[in-house]
């Protein structure tokens, strides 16, 4: 910047302010970048003096300010009055009062309270990137145990409603002789693959039942993971609970239940509701 100091302001060599403006500054370019430099060159004491003792910093300071001038001015340029003018601006950085300013006791507090801030703000974001990240994997492992509960629970209430409309039905055709017998005559003309397909139907949720949620908890697993399978165990029971509580209250439908859940190979959940339901009926 102080080398283009040296270039004439028209066209486009001329500082322009940005977007929407789009306005040259014409002579005031000069001002633009003298000050720019002026600050750069400050600014690169202010961060030798701190990241340095201060005989080292200043030493940095004069000797790779008072090459890089002479040289850029010299190489790149090709001209020894760019590499004058340079060394004079990166002198005039280094007088005061820019340097009684860098030496204010205030602005040496402000700098060091923002680098801790600074610090502190990294510190902060590294934490909560690190808090997101274990969240996220509790998440996914209370997934993968939740899965299989949650799979047998769908089940059983797929199973359930599937009784109910059976239950429904069968009632229906014992109060309407009639009805039952145009039922009898379209069931009779579906064909095999219809029946088939139907079946593979009911299997793909009945499968789930094989899934034991009775079943022991591995040992050396973490605390937590204890904790949410116990968690989970004990709302399966509940939910098994009012399953029972409900087949109680319909014969007709638990026996519906029992029928389709025998027929899939379903005895061990037979077994646990049943117990249920015998602490229900007892209880009423």
């Amino acid at each position: 910047m102080s080398c283009d100091m040296l270039s004439p302001m028209v066209g486009f060599a001329q500082i322009w302010l940005p977007a929407p403006i789009k306005a040259p500054l014409g002579p005031f370019s000069y001002l633009w970048l003298f000050a720019n430099a002026l600050a750069a060159f400050f600014l690169a004491q202010v961060v030798a003096l701190k990241a340095f003792p201060t005989v080292f910093g200043y030493v940095l300071i004069f000797v790779v300010g008072g090459l890089a001038s002479i040289t850029y001015g010299l190489i790149n340029e090709g001209s020894l009055a760019a590499a004058v003018v340079t060394l004079l601006v990166f002198s005039l950085s280094a007088i005061a009062p820019l340097n009684r300013l860098f030496k204010n006791s205030r602005l040496r507090e402000g700098l060091v309270h923002c680098n801790r801030v600074i610090k502190s703000t990294e510190e902060a974001i590294s934490q909560a990137a690190d808090h997101v990240s274990a969240e996220l994997g509790k998440y996914t492992q209370s997934l993968e145990l939740a899965h299989p509960f949650n799979m047998q629970r769908w089940a059983i209430e797929g199973i359930l409603r599937v009784a109910q409309s059976q239950n429904e039905l069968r009632t229906k055709l014992e109060a309407d002789p009639k009805f039952a017998r145009i039922f009898a005559e379209v069931e009779a003309n579906w064909s095999k693959d219809d029946q088939d397909q139907n079946d593979s139907g009911h299997l793909d949720y009945i499968e789930s039942l094989s899934f034991d949620p009775f079943s022991e908890i591995p040992d050396g697993l973490p605390e937590a993971q204890v904790k949410e399978l116990q968690e989970l165990k004990s709302a399966h029971r509940t939910f098994l609970r009012e399953i029972a509580k409900k087949l109680s209250q319909d014969g007709d439908l638990a026996a519906e239940f029992e029928k389709i859940v025998a027929e899939r190979g379903g005895h061990r959940l037979l077994v646990e509701i049943n117990k249920f339901k015998k602490k229900n009926t007892s209880s009423s």
